[in-house]
C-alpha cells in the first residue's frame, strides 16, 4: 500500500509538471486508492473510534450536529457497514470538490487534489465531520466568488448546511464583511486591529477581562455557549501555532504581489480570485486570537486552504511559462513545509498519517512498527 501510494503520487506530480494546464485531469486510479485509504482507517484510531461507536450504536444519543446525525442514521437504516458509510462520505467530499472547482472554472484539477492530499487528506478519514463540512464550505465560497444574482444567498445557505455538519463552518461567514476590505489600507487597518487584540488577550490583566466577557456571552448561548466557555477557561497562550500565523501572512503578501502583476489585465474573474485570496488570508489571520484560546482553531485555515489551492490553479493557466514554474515552486514550498511541520507536531503523525498509510485495515504495512512511546 505504501509503495503504491507514493508511486501514484510521483506519477501525478510528473504529469502535473509535464502536461499543459488545460489537459490536467484527476486519475481515477489515484482517487480509488485514496478512497480505500480513507475508508479503512483502523477502528482503534482516535476520532475514528468515536464515529464508529456511534455509527454501530444508533440507539445511543450523540452530540454531533443534526445534519451529520441524519446522514449517519440514513446510512445505518439502509444497512451500510461503517466502511461503506465512510465511502459514501468520501464520494460526497470529492463530488463537492468537483462541484466547487467547476464553479471556480478550474482546468488544472490535478494540482488541487495533490495539495489536498498533502495537507487535508490524512485527517479527513479520522475527522469525518470537519472535512465533510470543509468541502461543502468550499462550494459555498465558490458561489461567493462567482457573485451572480442569489449567489450570496447560496453561500449563506450552504454555510448553514455545513454548520449542521460541524458548527465551525459559521466562522466562514466572516468572509461577507471581509469582502468590503478591498483597499490595501483597509486590509492593513484590519491586520492592526487583530494584532492589537492578540496583544490584549496575551496580557494577564486584560486576559481576565476577556474571560469575563466570554463567560457573560456564553451563559446566554444554549447550544455553543458551553463549548465556548470551555475554550475560554482553558486559555493557554503558549499553544499558538506560529506556522499558521506565518502561512496567513505569507499568503496575504503573495496575493498582494499577484494583484500588482495582474493589475492591468481585463480578466475580471482572475482579479476576483486574487481579491478572494486576500480575503481568505485575512480570515486566516483573524483566527490568530482564537489560536491563543485553543490550537485546534487552525482547522479554519486548513479547511480554507482548499479555496487557496483552487485560486492558485486558476492563476497557473494565466501565467507565462517562467512565472508558472515560479508559482509551482512557491506552492510546493508552502504546501510541503506546512504539511511536514503539522504532521510532525505533537502526536498528529501517529494519530492520523501513520494509521492511514501503514495500518490500513485492507492493506496493512506488516513491516511498520509504531514507536513505543507513542502508544
Amino acid at each position: 500500500m505504501v509503495g503504491v501510494f507514493y508511486g501514484l503520487v510521483l506519477i501525478e506530480l510528473i504529469l502535473l509538471l509535464l502536461t499543459p494546464s488545460r489537459q490536467q485531469r484527476v486519475s481515477i486510479v489515484f482517487l480509488v486508492l485514496l478512497a480505500i485509504i480513507f475508508a479503512y482507517v483502523p477502528i482503534t484510531v482516535s476520532d475514528n473510534r468515536v464515529y464508529n461507536w456511534y455509527y454501530t450504536h444508533p440507539e445511543v444519543p450523540t452530540k454531533f450536529e443534526p445534519v451529520f446525525n441524519q446522514v449517519m442514521q440514513m446510512a445505518t437504516k439502509v444497512g451500510l457497514s461503517y466502511q461503506q458509510f465512510k465511502l459514501v462520505i468520501f464520494t460526497i467530499e470529492m463530488s463537492c470538490m468537483a462541484w466547487g472547482l467547476n464553479i471556480f472554472q478550474v482546468d488544472n484539477k490535478r494540482v488541487v487534489l495533490l495539495c489536498y492530499t498533502a495537507i487535508q487528506f490524512f485527517e479527513s478519514g479520522v475527522q469525518l465531520r470537519n472535512y465533510l463540512m470543509a468541502t461543502v464550505v468550499f462550494v459555498a465560497i465558490a458561489y461567493l466568488w462567482r457573485d451572480k444574482r442569489f449567489d450570496t444567498m447560496y453561500f449563506v445557505m450552504l454555510v448553514g448546511l455545513a454548520a449542521g455538519i460541524q458548527l465551525a463552518a459559521v466562522f466562514f461567514l466572516l468572509l461577507l464583511p471581509m469582502r468590503r476590505l478591498r483597499t490595501r489600507n483597509a486590509q492593513l487597518w484590519f491586520i492592526g486591529v487583530i494584532s492589537a487584540g492578540v496583544l490584549l488577550i496575551a496580557v494577564p490583566v486584560t486576559r481576565h477581562i476577556y474571560v469575563l466577557i466570554v463567560q457573560a456571552i456564553a451563559t446566554r448561548l444554549p447550544v455553543i455557549g458551553p463549548k465556548m466557555l470551555q475554550y475560554a477557561l482553558r486559555f493557554e497562550p503558549g499553544m499558538i501555532i506560529i506556522l499558521d500565523v506565518a502561512m496567513a501572512v505569507v499568503l496575504l503578501l503573495l496575493f498582494w504581489r499577484l494583484e500588482a502583476i495582474f493589475k492591468q489585465t481585463d480578466n475580471q474573474p482572475l482579479q476576483s480570485s486574487i481579491r478572494l485570496g486576500q480575503q481568505m488570508a485575512l480570515l486566516f489571520y483573524s483566527m490568530v486570537p482564537l489560536y491563543l484560546v485553543a490550537y485546534n482553531f487552525d482547522r479554519i485555515l486548513i479547511d480554507g486552504l482548499i479555496v487557496v489551492f483552487a485560486i492558485f490553479a486558476q492563476i497557473l493557466g494565466q501565467l507565462t511559462q517562467r512565472n508558472k514554474w515560479l508559482l509551482l515552486a512557491i506552492m510546493g514550498l508552502l504546501v510541503g513545509t506546512y504539511s511536514f511541520a503539522t504532521y510532525h507536531y505533537g502526536t498528529k503523525y501517529h494519530n492520523t498519517y501513520a494509521p492511514m498509510i501503514h495500518e490500513n485495515a485492507m492493506f496493512p504495512d506488516k513491516t511498520y512498527v509504531m514507536k513505543e512511546e507513542w502508544r
